[in-house]
């Protein structure tokens, strides 16, 4: 008994039925599955893997959800671990939040993930939360840069038969842009993981969900329709937003997208009173290509060179822009025309 979802290209079997899992797709595909994650790991096999030699610890942020302190004054710690073994390569993920803890465990080759968590007292409805944003999130990363798969931090997006990729630091507004995107009715490809794959002669995007993580103010600022979308609260005051049954926004796409073009948002500046788009020479977006590609995972030599070989493939065949704008959300529509008409020029639309 289980349940399929697809993400990404991949077909990927849950143990069991949680409702947090709000980033994933339910699917009906019964073939055998590229991931399955056991969110009810036995306590026999947690403690097998428990007993690996485990090494290089390295912290990496909690989830939004525990962003805050607990009631002993203790701020959230995750961190990564790896361990060598006879059937090859685990990665461990964990986090402690007050008595809460979670402990991911990813299976050699990215096939598997045992997940194991306690909550205390009534923290439980949090700590699910937090779990299935790890799983969805940090840990499904992770699994991506295991199985070779690249990935920038970044959300994508399709409109007039054209995709693009907007890359930006964690509060750079690349979800509400996206949002003020679906509003002309674009297609959400995928939200803070944008996927890229060589299909032949071109490279495509693969769709991860039609969902953004968007703040009140941001909602507010869109005018955006409640009665379209479906949240889930968090302490961080974003809420996920699930665009599939919005009228606005175009139906969530199931096959590859073809990209276009990447724009990289600068932060948005109170003084500049247009939007300015500036083509970047192959080498500069390469630089910026790297800053927003996972560098989370300590990987072998062999596998970081040949992830530097695919972004320099990106950054040499994909026209990559540095976008800046007002600081100011009236000006979204703006910003969103300004791209639009960008990619119907010469250098974009071939």
């Amino acid at each position: 008994m289980g349940y399929a979802y697809s993400i990404h290209g991949l077909r990927v079997h849950v143990d069991s039925l949680w409702p947090e899992l709000t980033a994933w797709k339910r699917h009906s595909d019964s073939g055998e599955p590229d991931v399955r994650v056991r969110l009810k790991t036995q306590l026999r096999q947690l403690n097998a893997l428990s007993r690996l030699s485990w090494r290089h610890r390295a912290e990496f942020d909690a989830p939004r959800e525990f962003d805050s302190v607990d009631e002993h004054g203790m701020k959230p710690r995750a961190y990564i671990e790896c361990a060598e073994a006879e059937a090859g390569e685990y990665f461990r993920a964990s986090f402690t939040y007050g008595r809460s803890t979670g402990i991911f465990i990813i299976g050699p080759g990215g096939a598997d993930i045992w997940v194991s968590w306690e909550a205390a007292g009534e923290r439980e409805s949090l700590v699910r939360r937090g779990i299935a944003t790890l799983l969805q999130g940090c840990v499904w990363g992770i699994l991506l840069r295991i199985r070779g798969i690249v990935w920038l931090h970044g959300n994508a997006i399709s409109i007039g038969g054209k995709s693009i990729i907007l890359l930006g630091h964690s509060g750079a507004g690349k979800s509400t842009l996206s949002a003020a995107f679906a509003m002309s009715n674009a297609t959400i490809l995928a939200d803070d993981k944008a996927v890229i794959v060589r299909n032949g002669a071109e490279l495509a995007i693969k769709p991860g969900g039609s969902h953004l993580r968007l703040c009140p103010d941001s909602l507010a600022a869109l005018q955006w329709p409640t009665d379209s979308l479906a949240c889930e609260g968090s302490k961080s005051g974003k809420r996920r937003v699930t665009l599939a049954d919005s009228h606005r926004a175009e139906p969530p796409k199931e096959n590859d997208a073809q990209l276009n073009a990447i724009y990289i948002l600068e932060p948005r500046e109170q003084a500049l009173r247009s939007v300015e788009i500036e083509p970047l020479a192959p080498v500069v977006g390469l630089w910026e290509l790297l800053n927003y590609h996972c560098g989370l995972l300590a990987a072998p030599i062999d596998h970081i060179a040949r992830e530097y070989m695919q972004l320099s493939d990106i950054a040499g065949t994909v026209p990559i822009r540095r976008l800046r704008r007002p600081d100011d959300t009236r000006w979204l529509p703006h910003t969103v025309s300004a791209i639009i008409g960008d990619l119907r020029t010469d250098a974009v639309s071939q």
